[in-house]
This record gives structure tokens, C-alpha cells and sequence, in this order.
């Protein structure tokens, strides 16, 4: 009976060095925003080593094997990278990411639509529209100085008439009077009819890009 017994612990002994030496822990789960949308290709690694993951589809994650104690970082453009300490394996745990307030976040106006201002490749100035928030007489004035490539004149001190025209990239643009094309909302209109405090996004596109969507005015 004593070989026997002895025999069972040897045997219970191996089997738990052996989970050990597989023995990692395992863990899971989902990455949101602070609006609870799934946040797909988040990169989730271990601190320190070569593990690593993205989150699917769904925002799901999955961690095998990753030791014990091993912090874990949740990495995102746009947002706050974020850091977990994992001292036992865990299933569906829910991660929340917030939002940066770095420039990688902000969003310019292109073309066709709005992209992250980090994965823009065309030559694009945006204005904070809290720049304009300037004693002036139009918004055409407030621009003067304020985007690179932009050329304001003002050929009238009248009241009423002060106004600022401007031409990006230079007057010779496909000829002298191609004066630069203002869409207001997608649609074209006079920066001077509007009041500083309703812009909420200032875009200037100065390259081809422009033009292939715009033509010549563009």
C-alpha cells in the first residue's frame, strides 16, 4: 500500500510541474471605446516580451500562456494607451479605452468625407477654430498669417467692403483669378456671410488631391 501511495505522488507531482512549465496564465476578453463600440486592431502585448496580439472583429482578445504577474498593455491610435496587471487568468474581461486628446485624434475635412489627421497624405492645413475667436471683421481676415501657402489681400478699407480674398498656393494657380474655392457644408459659399463661432472644423486642401475631385477650381 505504501508503493502505491508513493507511486500516486510522484505521478500528481509531475502532472503539476508540468502545468507549471506550460503554466502561464490565460487571458481574454473585449476592448471598447467609452461610447461601447468594439475597437478592432488593438494591440495587445505583454510587457517585457514578445507576446502579442490584435483584437478581432468583435474587439476580442486572447492571451495564452503569458506569466504570472505580467502587466499588459492596450495600445491604440487616438487613444490613451492603458496598462493591466494579470495575476490569475481571466475570461471575458471588459477593457476600456479612452479617448486622446493628442493632434493624432483630430479629424480634417478631405475631399470626399473626414480622416484621422494621422493617416491623411495629402497636403492639408486645418485651422482651431478657436483661432478664429479674434476681434475682425470676417472670417476671410482672420485667416491672414494663419495657414501656411494661403495669400490674403485686402484691396478695400470701405465698411461693408473690407474683405479679405485669398488664393492658396499663389495668385498664378491656373491663371490669375482663380481666387481659392470655398465649400460651406459641401456646398459653395462666402466665408464672410458666416460667424466665427459657428465654424466647427477649418480645412485647407493645397495639393492634387484637391483638384482631382474639385477640377480646376479645386
Amino acid at each position: 500500500m505504501k508503493k502505491i501511495i508513493s507511486i500516486l505522488f510522484i505521478v500528481c507531482s509531475l502532472f503539476s510541474s508540468m502545468a507549471y512549465a506550460q503554466g502561464g496564465l490565460t487571458y481574454s476578453g473585449t476592448v471598447i471605446g467609452e461610447d461601447g463600440l468594439e475597437l478592432i486592431g488593438v494591440s495587445v502585448a505583454v510587457k517585457g516580451t514578445s507576446i502579442g496580439v490584435i483584437t478581432d472583429l468583435d474587439g476580442k482578445f486572447r492571451l495564452n500562456n503569458i506569466p504570472p504577474k505580467s502587466t499588459v498593455v492596450f495600445s491604440y491610435v487616438g487613444f490613451e494607451n492603458k496598462e493591466v496587471k494579470v495575476t490569475e487568468s481571466k475570461e471575458r474581461e471588459t477593457i476600456v479605452l479612452k479617448q486622446s486628446i493628442s493632434s493624432l485624434d483630430e479629424v480634417v475635412v478631405v475631399g470626399r468625407g473626414s480622416q484621422r489627421k494621422v493617416s491623411v497624405v495629402g497636403a492639408i492645413t486645418s485651422v482651431d477654430p478657436a483661432q478664429l475667436q479674434v476681434p475682425a471683421t470676417s472670417v476671410s481676415n482672420m485667416l491672414q498669417g494663419r495657414v501656411p501657402g494661403i495669400i490674403g489681400v485686402t484691396r478695400s478699407g470701405e465698411p461693408g467692403n473690407n474683405f479679405s480674398e485669398f488664393w492658396v498656393r499663389g495668385i498664378s494657380t491656373f491663371g490669375a483669378n482663380a481666387s481659392a474655392l470655398i465649400l460651406i457644408d459641401g456646398v459653395e459659399g462666402d466665408l464672410n456671410t458666416l460667424d466665427p463661432a459657428d465654424i466647427e472644423s477649418f480645412s485647407v486642401l493645397k495639393d492634387a488631391s484637391a483638384t482631382a475631385v474639385y477640377g480646376v477650381r479645386g
